[in-house]
């Protein structure tokens, strides 16, 4: 994405950022899809939550730019990016974002890249067993 072929065509950046993004959730943050899809019994984990920092953070410093540029158009590919990537820190950059914007279009988006941190979050849970125990103590 900091290729200067990359940057120089919009479609390409913006499908660059998404594919990334959607790829590291699978690969590196959603429990589920990281055990499903990759052979990770076999080989181990390619990469955690951790190791996605560095792309968060490029995608955070990208928003911040579109923002001061009022770019809708790149503020909504950077927030689809970290919504894709589902990261935990997204939930703070959203609540800035919900507090500093006025567009309804781009707050849209913000709460919109919540989801795959619920899905990464719930990926996370207990075994099974284990909620069951906690559902009957509870009841």
């Amino acid at each position: 994405m900091k290729s200067e072929t990359v940057q120089r065509d919009q479609q390409l950046e913006t499908t660059a950022a998404l594919s990334l993004s959607n790829l590291l959730h699978q690969a590196c943050v959603n429990a589920r899809t990281k055990q499903s899809r990759y052979p990770v019994a076999l080989y181990g984990e390619f990469c955690t939550v951790e190791t996605t920092n560095p792309i968060f953070e490029y995608f955070e410093k990208e928003l911040e730019q579109a923002l001061s540029k009022d770019s809708i158009y790149w503020a909504s590919v950077y927030l689809t990016a970290m919504g894709n990537l589902g990261h935990p820190k997204t939930t703070y950059v959203v609540q800035k974002v919900l507090d500093r914007v006025e567009n309804p279009e781009i707050k849209s988006k913000a709460i919109f890249a919540l989801k795959n941190v619920i899905v990464s979050r719930s990926s996370e849970n207990l075994p099974s067993e284990s909620v069951n125990k906690v559902d009957r103590i509870a009841r």
